[in-house]
C-alpha cells in the first residue's frame, strides 16, 4: 500500500517538509487557496515527487475531517503535517500521533549548523523509556541502552544486589580504557548521590574481571554474558537500589559514559515521541491513587478501562516530544466526555459535586458538545537551547525571573498601594518576622 504524507499549506516551509518525504511515498498537499496547491505541486512534481492538491479550511475541523478522508483514499496515511499554523489533532485524535514536527525538524536542520535531523522519529513506551534510558526525556544521541537484570541476582548472596532493583549497562570497546576511565565514572555517579559504581570487564576468554567479579557465581555469569551480549572488550557498570533511584542515577552514567567511550552522536538532532503514560501512581507514604501526568488527558480505553482496569495499569493519551535529552513539549488528547472525566477524577479521589464546582466551566462547556480535541506546541526557547547548544534555558528566555521570582527588567513584583488593594478587595498578609 502506498504511504501517504499529508501537509497542511503550500508555502515555502510546507513545500520544503514535502521535499523530506522519502521516496515511494506519495504527498497530499492541502491549501486554503487550490491556486497555491497547485502551483507548488508543480514545482515539486518537476522535482520527482508525487503529489495529490486539495484545498482545506484551516478553520473548519469538517474541512480537516474531508482532507484526511481523502488521504485515506490515496493509501496508508503515516503522517499529518500542519506548515499554516493549524493543530492537527483538529482533524482527529489519532492523527497528532502520526505528527513528526517536520517544521521544526526543518528549522533546526536548516539553523543547525550541519547538524542532521534524524526521522523518522521513534515513539517510545513511557515505561520501556524509564527501563532502557532512566529517563522519560532520553538524548537518543547516547548509543547505550541500559539492561533490567533484577532476576538474575534474584535470591543472590551478593548483599549490594540481593533483593534490590538491578540495572546493567553494557558498553563495548572499552579494551584500551585505563583504571582511570572506571574511577572517573564511579565518581560521576557518586556525585548524583550513588554510594559506587560496580562494574566488571570481558576479557579475551570471556571471563569477567573487576572489583566485583568475585561475588558473580558461574551462573550470574553465563546469564549476564547471554542477556547483555557480552564480548571481549566490554565493561559493564551496575547500579542497585530503588526504582526511580537507580533510574535517575544510571540514566545520567548512560549518557556520560557514552560521551567517555566514544558512543555519542554530536552532530545530529535525535528526535523520539514518548507515548503511554501511567494515568495513574501510588503514592508511596499515603497509599492514596492520584493522577500521573495530566489529569484532564483521555485515558486509553475510554470509560470502560475506568470501570474494569487496574489504575495503576490505564494509560493516558498523553505525549512528550523530546530531542537530544530535552524535553520540547508536551501534548495529549483531552478529555471532553464528562462523565469520563467524572469518573477519571473519582479515582483520585475527587467526589462528584467537588469535580462540578472546580471545573463547572469546563463540564459545561463539554455538555454543550465538544469534538475530540488536543494538542501540542513545541516552545521555541527549548528549541533555541538546542541550537545554541546551551544547557540553561533561562539563557533562551527573553525576560527570566531571578531565584526570588523577580523580573529585574520591569521591576516586578511592586507594592500595590491601599486604594487599589482596596478595589480588588485584597488583604496582603505579610508573613511574621522569625
Amino acid at each position: 500500500m502506498v504511504e501517504v504524507t499529508v501537509v497542511v499549506g503550500a508555502g515555502s516551509i510546507g513545500q520544503a517538509i514535502a521535499r523530506r518525504v522519502s521516496a515511494g511515498k506519495h504527498v497530499l498537499l492541502a491549501d486554503l487557496r487550490q491556486g497555491n496547491a497547485d502551483a507548488a505541486a508543480e514545482v515539486l512534481g518537476d522535482a520527482g515527487f508525487q503529489v495529490t492538491t486539495a484545498t482545506v479550511d484551516v478553520s473548519s475541523r469538517w474541512s480537516l475531517h474531508a482532507l484526511v478522508e481523502t488521504a485515506t483514499g490515496l493509501g496508508q496515511v503515516t503522517a499529518v503535517v500542519h506548515a499554516a499554523g493549524v493543530s492537527p489533532s483538529q482533524a482527529s485524535p489519532a492523527a497528532i500521533l502520526a505528527v513528526d514536527l517536520y517544521g521544526t525538524a526543518v528549522l533546526l536542520e536548516e539553523f543547525g549548523n550541519g547538524r542532521h535531523v534524524t526521522s523518522p522519529f521513534p515513539r517510545i513506551p513511557f515505561r520501556e523509556a524509564m527501563l532502557k534510558y532512566g529517563s522519560d526525556k532520553p538524548d537518543l544521541r547516547a548509543q547505550l541502552e541500559l539492561v533490567d537484570i533484577t532476576d538474575v541476582f534474584e535470591g543472590s548472596e551478593f548483599k549490594a544486589f540481593a533483593g534490590k532493583h538491578v540495572r546493567a549497562l553494557p558498553v563495548p570497546a572499552v579494551q584500551d580504557q585505563p583504571r582511570k576511565f572506571f574511577d572517573q565514572l564511579g565518581d560521576f555517579a557518586v556525585s548524583l548521590g550513588a554510594k559506587g559504581l560496580a562494574w566488571v570487564r570481558v576479557a579475551e576468554d570471556g571471563s569477567l574481571t573487576g572489583p566485583i567479579a568475585k561475588f558473580l557465581t558461574e551462573e550470574n555469569v553465563a546469564e549476564l554474558t547471554k542477556r547483555l551480549s557480552l564480548a571481549a572488550g566490554h565493561a559493564v557498570f551496575f547500579g542497585a537500589g530503588e526504582f526511580d533511584e537507580v533510574s535517575k542515577i544510571m540514566g545520567a552514567v548512560r549518557v556520560e559514559a557514552a560521551k567517555r567511550a566514544g558512543h555519542f552522536e554530536s552532530d545530529v538532532f535525535r528526535f523520539c515521541w514518548i507515548v503511554d503514560f501511567p494515568m495513574y501512581e501510588k503514592d508511596e507514604d499515603t497509599g492514596k491513587i492520584d493522577f500521573s501526568h495530566n489529569p484532564f488527558s483521555m485515558p486509553q480505553g475510554g470509560l470502560e478501562a475506568l470501570q474494569t482496569q487496574d489504575p495503576l495499569d490505564i494509560l493516558g493519551w498523553q505525549y512528550d516530544i523530546v530531542c537530544n535529552g530535552v524535553e520540547l513539549s508536551s501534548g495529549a488528547i483531552r478529555n471532553h466526555e464528562p462523565e469520563i472525566m467524572l469518573k477519571a477524577f473519582e479515582i483520585a479521589g475527587y467526589d462528584r459535586d467537588t469535580v462540578e464546582e472546580q471545573f463547572a466551566g469546563m463540564l459545561r462547556a463539554f455538555r454543550f458538545g465538544a469534538p475530540p480535541h488536543g494538542g501540542i506546541a513545541p516552545g521555541v526557547d527549548r528549541i533555541v537551547m538546542l541550537l545554541a547548544d546551551e544547557p540553561n534555558i533561562r539563557e533562551t528566555i527573553a525576560f527570566p525571573l531571578n531565584g526570588n521570582a523577580q523580573d529585574l527588567m520591569m521591576g516586578a513584583p511592586t507594592e500595590l498601594d491601599e486604594t487599589r488593594l482596596k478595589e480588588l478587595h485584597l488583604t496582603v498578609r505579610k508573613p511574621q518576622p522569625k
